[in-house]
C-alpha cells in the first residue's frame, strides 16, 4: 500500500468510523481493565428511550418516549463526516410501547402499556415485519371471583369470599422459537365476609330443602388479605400460559422488583431490584436458579472487591454474554455465560454515558442510551487485557 492510500484510509477512519479513545491501564480493583475502546457514533435528538433492540437482520429498533417504535439502519448514515441515525420506518398500531424483543425471523414482540395505563392492563403485541402489521395481541390474566358458601336451610347468614387479582407487566423477552417471557407483578386481594339475612325463610316448593327470597340485612368483613408477587412467566406464541419461571421466594430462582429481562444464550437473566443483583435462571425450569451477579469480584490476591452495581437495564447476545447498564456507577459491565466478570467500560472524559439506562448489543457493537444527555452511544466493547 502506498503512502497516499494509507493516508486516505486513515482519514476515512477518522471521519466516518468513530474515535479511538485511550483509557488508563488498571486492574479489576481500579476503574477500567482495558487499553482502549472504540466509539463509533453518538446519536442525539432523542427523548426518553425505553428499549433498544438489534435484530439478527441488523436493524436497530428503538422504543422512544413510550409512544413509538422506530427502525433505524444499524450503523446510521455518514453525513458530512458524522454518523447520524437513519430512520427507516415507524411501526404503527401501538399505544405506549416500552419493551421490545425479536422472536423468529421478521417478527417483533412488543410490550405495550396501552394508552390509559395504569387504568388499563399492559398488552403483549406480535408484529410481523415482513407484512408490516400487527398479527396478534394478548394480555396476562386479570380476574375477579366471588365464592359463596351457603349455610343449610334455617340459617340466617352466608360466608362470602371475594378474590381480585390485578396484573402489571414490566418487561418482555423472546427466544428464536417464539417462546415469550414476560415479567411483572400481581396483586391478589381477598376479602372474607359474612352476609346477614333476615329470619323469614320461604322453602322452595320445587326443590324442597332449599330456601329462597332471602333479604340481606348487613355485611360484616372478617378479614382482608393482600399478596404482592413479582414473576417471570413463559408463554407460547399464541399467548397460552406455560409455566412460571421466577416467583416469590428467597433463592436464586426468585426475584423482586423485576424491571428488565433478557435471553443470553441458554439463560434467562433478569434484574432483581430489591437485591440489587442480576440473576440467571433456566428458562425451561420453573424455579431452577443458576446464579447471581452481585457486583463483587475477587482481585489477583483473592480478596473480594465490592463495587456498586445499580442495574438499570441489561441485554444478552447469542453467545451468552451479558451486558449490564450499571446506572448508578455510570458504566457498562460485561459477564460471560458462566456469570464471570469479563470487564467494564466506565464514564470517563469523553466517556460513554453518564446515566446509562438502556443497553442493546450485536456481535460487534454495544448501544447505550444515556438518559442524562438524551443520546444513544454506539461503541465496540474492548477485550480485557491478558
Amino acid at each position: 500500500m502506498n503512502r497516499f492510500l494509507l493516508l486516505s484510509l486513515c482519514a476515512a477512519l477518522l471521519s466516518g468510523c468513530g474515535n479511538k479513545i485511550d483509557l488508563p491501564r488498571e486492574t479489576k480493583t481500579g476503574s477500567i481493565p482495558f487499553k482502549n475502546y472504540f466509539v463509533y457514533a453518538e446519536w442525539g435528538g432523542f427523548g426518553d428511550v425505553t428499549d433498544i433492540l438489534i435484530t439478527r437482520a441488523q436493524w436497530v429498533f428503538l422504543a422512544e418516549d413510550s409512544a413509538t417504535v422506530k427502525r433505524y439502519k444499524r450503523k446510521g448514515s455518514n453525513v458530512d463526516g458524522t454518523i447520524v441515525p437513519k430512520e427507516i420506518r415507524r411501526l404503527e398500531g401501538f399505544e405506549r410501547p416500552v419493551k421490545l424483543d425479536e422472536g423468529t425471523d421478521d417478527h417483533l414482540w412488543v410490550l405495550d402499556l396501552t394508552a390509559d395505563y395504569p387504568a388499563t392492563t399492559p398488552v403483549v403485541r406480535y408484529y410481523d415485519l415482513f407484512q408490516d402489521r400487527l398479527v396478534s395481541s394478548w394480555s396476562d390474566t386479570i380476574w375477579s371471583a366471588i365464592d359463596t358458601t351457603w349455610q343449610p336451610a334455617g340459617w340466617d347468614s352466608a360466608n362470602i369470599f371475594t378474590h381480585i387479582r390485578v396484573v402489571d407487566l414490566t418487561s418482555i423477552a423472546a427466544d428464536r422459537s417464539d417462546n415469550v417471557y414476560v415479567s411483572g407483578k400481581s396483586l391478589a386481594y381477598r376479602v372474607h365476609g359474612v352476609i346477614q339475612y333476615d329470619t323469614v325463610f320461604a322453602e322452595n316448593p320445587t326443590y324442597p330443602g332449599e330456601i329462597d327470597h332471602l333479604d340481606s340485612t348487613g355485611f360484616e368483613v372478617t378479614y382482608e388479605d393482600t399478596l404482592l408477587q413479582w414473576f417471570v412467566r413463559a408463554y407460547d406464541s399464541f399467548g397460552e400460559f406455560q409455566y412460571e419461571a421466577v416467583g416469590l421466594g428467597t433463592g436464586l430462582g426468585f426475584g423482586d422488583e423485576i424491571h428488565d429481562i433478557a435471553i443470553a444464550g441458554d439463560l434467562l437473566v433478569f434484574i432483581d431490584g430489591a437485591k440489587n443483583q442480576v440473576k440467571a435462571n433456566d428458562p425451561t425450569s420453573s424455579y431452577d436458579g443458576i446464579g447471581a451477579i452481585t457486583g463483587e469480584e475477587a482481585d489477583d490476591a483473592g480478596e473480594i472487591v465490592p463495587f456498586l452495581l445499580d442495574p438499570g437495564g441489561l441485554a444478552g447476545d447469542p453467545s451468552g454474554f451479558i451486558y449490564v447498564a450499571d446506572t448508578g456507577s455510570s458504566r457498562i459491565v460485561k459477564y460471560d455465560s458462566a456469570l464471570r466478570y469479563e470487564g467494564r467500560v466506565d464514564q470517563n472524559d469523553p466517556g460513554i454515558a453518564a446515566v446509562p439506562t438502556v443497553v442493546g448489543v450485536t456481535d460487534s457493537l454495544v448501544y447505550v442510551f444515556d438518559e442524562a444527555a438524551s443520546k444513544v452511544v454506539l461503541f465496540e466493547f474492548p477485550k480485557a487485557e491478558e
